[in-house]
C-alpha cells in the first residue's frame, strides 16, 4: 500500500476499504489482518454491526470481507459452496461468516431502520428551520449579532433565530440552540424571546436562554427578567415567574418548573468556552458537544443518555470532553472514523 499507512484497527480498516474499494491489495491485507488472531475477527465484527446500527451503507465488496472473516486453513467446512450450487449471493455471505458471527441483514435490523429515520429526522427540522432563520451559527462558531436598537446577541454553536422589531415591541424568537442577550433599555418598547413554550419579556438586561427538546432553560446574569410559560398540555394553565442575577429557571415542555441558582460569570459559560453541568443528563451534554464536534457523537445505550452528570468540561477539544464524561460513567468510547464517535456502556 503505497504513501497509506497500515490501517491497526477495524475502524481504520472500514474507512480506508470504504475510500479504495477496488484495492485488490489493500483487500488482501485486509483479510491477513483478519486471519492473524480471533481479536481481529471480534472487533471487525463489532465494528460491521456499529456500522449498520447507524442505519450507513455496506459497500458492495461486504461478501470479500465476510470471506476473508472465515476462510481461514483451520476452517475448512467453512469454504464456498461449489461452483454450480443454487445459492443466492446473500445465502453466500452467511455461510462465509463464522459460525455466531453472521452477518445481520440491514433488511431485519429493527435499530438500523430506526437509526435511518432517526437521522433524518435530526438532520432535517435543523435544515427547515433554517430557512425560517434570519441568523444563525454553524458548527463549532460562536456568533455576535448587532440589532438594530443597540442591543447585542451572541449564537452559541449550532442556533437559529428570527427577528421581528416594530415601534411598539422588540422580538426574537430561538429556533434552536442557545443564545445571550444584552439588552439595551427601552422603557416604551419591551425586549421579547420565545423559545418553546415559555417567553422572556425584559426592558433591559443580560440573561442567556437555551432551548432542548424537552425543555427552554433562562438563566439571568444582570437585572432581572419575566419568564411567561404556556404549556403545550391544554389541562396545565400558563405560569409566570421573575427572574434575578444568578436564577435559573428550566421550563418542560408539560409546563412544569425547576427553580436553581448559579454563579453569575457561570450564565452563558460556553461564551469562555466552557460546558458547565449541574445534574444533566449525559445525552443533553452529548447533544452540546455534537454543536462543537465536526462529525457525530453517538450514545448507544439510553440509559447512560439518562444518567446524571456534574462538571465543568472545556469544549475547545470535545473528544478531551468526551473522554472525561466517559470516565466518570466508566463506559467505552468507540471511534468508528476520526468523525463518528460511539458512546456505550462497559
Amino acid at each position: 500500500m503505497k504513501h497509506r499507512q497500515k490501517p491497526r484497527s477495524a475502524s481504520q480498516w472500514m474507512v480506508a476499504l470504504k475510500d479504495a474499494p477496488g484495492d485488490e491489495t489493500l483487500r488482501e491485507e485486509h483479510r491477513r489482518w483478519l486471519a492473524d488472531s480471533e481479536d481481529h475477527l471480534k472487533d471487525w465484527d463489532e465494528t460491521l454491526r456499529t456500522w449498520q446500527l447507524m442505519a450507513m451503507t455496506l459497500p458492495a465488496h461486504i461478501r470479500d470481507w465476510s470471506q476473508a472473516a472465515s476462510t481461514r486453513a483451520d476452517r475448512p467446512e467453512e469454504a464456498a459452496p461449489a461452483t454450480g450450487t443454487a445459492t443466492t449471493e446473500r445465502d453466500r455471505t452467511d455461510r462465509l461468516r463464522p459460525p455466531g458471527r453472521r452477518l445481520r441483514r440491514p433488511v431485519l435490523t429493527a435499530g438500523a431502520i430506526a437509526a435511518a429515520v432517526g437521522l433524518m429526522f435530526l438532520w432535517g427540522p435543523k435544515a427547515l428551520l433554517d430557512l425560517r432563520a434570519d441568523h444563525r451559527s454553524a458548527t463549532g462558531e460562536i456568533r455576535l449579532i448587532e440589532l438594530e436598537d443597540g442591543s447585542r446577541l451572541q449564537l452559541a454553536p449550532e442556533s437559529a433565530v428570527t427577528l421581528a422589531f416594530d415601534p411598539s415591541v422588540r422580538r426574537v424568537e430561538l429556533l434552536r440552540g442557545e443564545a445571550f442577550f444584552d439588552v439595551v433599555t427601552e422603557a416604551a418598547r419591551p425586549f421579547q424571546v420565545r423559545a418553546g413554550v415559555a417567553e422572556t419579556v425584559v426592558v433591559g438586561t443580560r440573561f442567556a436562554v437555551s432551548l432542548a427538546p424537552e425543555r427552554t432553560k433562562v438563566a439571568v446574569q444582570e437585572g432581572s427578567v419575566r419568564v411567561d410559560a404556556a404549556p403545550s398540555d391544554g389541562d396545565k394553565t400558563a405560569t409566570s415567574s421573575r427572574l434575578a442575577p444568578g436564577d435559573v429557571l428550566e421550563i418542560g415542555t408539560d409546563g412544569d418548573l425547576t427553580k436553581g441558582q448559579v454563579a453569575d460569570s457561570l450564565v452563558a459559560a460556553w461564551r469562555d468556552g466552557l460546558l458547565v453541568a449541574q445534574h444533566r443528563p449525559l445525552g443533553e451534554l452529548i447533544d452540546v458537544l455534537n454543536r462543537y464536534f465536526n462529525g457525530v457523537i453517538i450514545v448507544a445505550d439510553p440509559q447512560l443518555a439518562q444518567r446524571p452528570m456534574t462538571g465543568i468540561y472545556r469544549l475547545s477539544d470535545p473528544k478531551v470532553a468526551l473522554h472525561a464524561m466517559a470516565d466518570a460513567q466508566g463506559a467505552t468510547i468507540r471511534e468508528i472514523s476520526p468523525w463518528i464517535l460511539v458512546l456505550s456502556s462497559r
